[in-house]
């Protein structure tokens, strides 16, 4: 059984050229090590100029650059486009020619590879992550438009078509692209009800299969053991730079904390800088210095170092607005954490309110400090929501019911196309 794999979360370097991220790379792995499958991954490089083809490496990798020149980049960015699809076509023809697989395996909708269903007859089975249609819907907080944005825009980033006031604009098209990538595809895997609806809504004659996901494996080799919750109270979260991940929920919950209870609070933010410029909005806009609250932008961090904040912390706290299976909530599950997030998405398919964790309404500040304050004074809840969390999301993320799953899923979709 032959697999091609469409991703956008590789890197390609001349003396290192695997460099996987998060479940992907795991999963990967795994499934690399079966005799009964061939794997072959195709992704985007701005490091080549020229179809790259590793035959000897394991899986075969398929270099594919995503610009040719400096012009076509600028062009990009003056279009909005985020890949040029169509000029790439000739070279994608030559890598399905060249693998030849049984299954083409697209991880993804917010990329254009799930439009390689258009080209081939080859079935093509897309893996759901984010989905960009309601995250557009929820890409603002209330308050806040594109032009707040722009005001605090750099004149350079604006003349270069790029930054965050770009993101927006670029998605409102990408959002085009997804729901024609939905109407062609007639597989899809999730792990959500959430994302089975929305395929159910948008992709009404396609099949859908669950199919969770690995976590990294440092993550399976630890466990939170705290005992207590400290005076001096230290709470994480972990975001990338979008506006929907409720950045300014944090601001204001740090300052509602402050002013109603006595906690000394420490509130680590991993994957966004202190000088991102959305942090500058939302500090200008709500007026709160997040280094007066105790909020703290530690930026990207290595897996390592991630873990290790997150076993000092006494909480993990996901505020975002929108979201279906938030990795990072899935890691702190798994650590045994105690865990409050936002109700959003795909988030009830993950945590039980008031079982594994607590669940508050998006966007609502007040419960979320509600919350924060009633595991601090009430922690045995918290230690068994937490042990229960890391119960829950064992059994959920075993590693080798999710690779037969997924073999399971590539044997069916044969089966179906033998018909």
């Amino acid at each position: 059984m032959k697999i091609l794999w469409f991703i956008t979360n590789m890197d390609y370097r001349q003396h290192d050229k695997y460099v996987g991220c998060g479940w992907v790379s795991s999963l990967l792995q795994l499934l690399s090590s079966n005799k009964d499958i061939e794997i072959g991954v195709v992704f985007y490089s701005e490091k080549v100029d020229k179809l790259i083809i590793d035959e000897e490496s394991n899986p075969v990798q398929f270099v594919i650059p995503s610009y040719l020149n400096r012009l076509e980049k600028v062009m990009r960015n003056i279009k909005f486009m985020d890949f040029l699809w169509e000029e790439r076509a000739e070279l994608l023809q030559l890598v399905l020619d060249k693998f030849s697989p049984d299954v083409i395996h697209v991880f993804g909708t917010e990329n254009p590879f799930g439009l390689i269903a258009i080209k081939t007859r080859i079935p093509v089975l897309i893996h759901l992550q984010g989905i960009l249609n309601p995250i557009v819907v929820k890409w603002f907080p209330n308050g806040y438009n594109n032009l707040d944005v722009l005001k605090k825009t750099s004149l350079v980033n604006i003349f270069k078509f790029s930054g965050l006031w770009a993101d927006y604009v670029k998605y409102r098209k990408m959002v085009l692209r997804e729901e024609k990538i939905f109407y062609i595809t007639k597989y899809f895997s999730g792990r959500t009800d959430w994302d089975k609806r929305i395929v159910n809504l948008m992709s009404k004659s396609s099949k859908y299969y669950h199919c969770d996901e690995i976590l990294r494996p440092v993550f399976y080799l630890h466990q939170w053991q705290k005992k207590s919750l400290n005076k001096s109270i230290q709470l994480i979260s972990i975001a990338n730079p979008n506006l929907y991940k409720g950045i300014e929920t944090i601001f204001e919950t740090a300052k509602l904390l402050q002013k109603y209870t006595r906690h000394k609070l420490l509130w680590n933010v991993a994957g966004i800088t202190h000088d991102n410029l959305m942090v500058k909005m939302f500090s200008s806009k709500t007026k709160i210095d997040p280094n007066l609250v105790g909020i703290k932008f530690m930026g990207p961090l290595p897996e390592a170092t991630v873990v290790d904040k997150m076993l000092e912390a006494d909480m993990f706290i996901h505020a975002s607005h929108i979201d279906n299976s938030p990795n990072s909530l899935c890691e702190a599950m798994i650590l045994g954490m105690p865990i409050i997030s936002t109700n959003v998405g795909g988030i009830q398919s993950l945590i039980t309110d008031k079982v594994e964790g607590i669940l508050v309404q998006d966007g609502d500040a007040f419960g979320l400090a509600g919350a924060i304050n009633d595991l601090i004074e009430n922690q045995s809840d918290a230690f068994i929501y937490g042990a229960r969390a890391r119960e829950k999301a064992l059994n959920r993320h075993d590693p080798q019911t999710i690779v037969n799953k997924q073999l399971l899923i590539y044997r069916d979709i044969l089966k179906i196309n033998d018909v």
